[in-house]
C-alpha cells in the first residue's frame, strides 16, 4: 500500500490545499497522474501538482477541497504501489 507521511491542509485566502508528502517523488507523480481526471470531474477547478514527494490538491472550496481530499486519501490508502 502506498504511504502518507503527513497531510498538511493550508490556505492562503483564496485557494484551499491539502499537502500529501507521500514516499517518493515517483509516487506523488504516479497518483498525479492517475487521479487528476478524477479530481476535475468531481470539482472542475481542482487541481494537482507535485513538488519533490508532494501531492499538492488545490482548489478556490473549502468544502470541495476537504471532500475530493478525503476520496484521495482513501486512494492512496488502498492502492498497492510496486517499488
Amino acid at each position: 500500500m502506498a504511504k502518507i507521511l503527513k497531510i498538511d491542509p493550508i490556505t492562503d485566502g483564496v485557494r484551499y490545499i491539502i499537502k500529501f508528502y507521500l514516499e517518493s517523488e515517483k509516487v506523488a507523480k504516479h497518483f498525479d497522474a492517475s487521479c487528476l481526471m478524477s479530481v476535475r470531474e468531481i470539482y472542475r477547478p481542482a487541481d494537482l501538482y507535485v513538488k519533490e514527494n508532494v501531492l499538492y490538491l488545490d482548489t478556490p472550496n473549502k468544502d470541495m477541497t476537504d471532500h475530493i481530499g478525503t476520496l484521495l486519501k482513501n486512494t492512496i490508502d488502498s492502492t498497492a504501489i510496486i517499488p
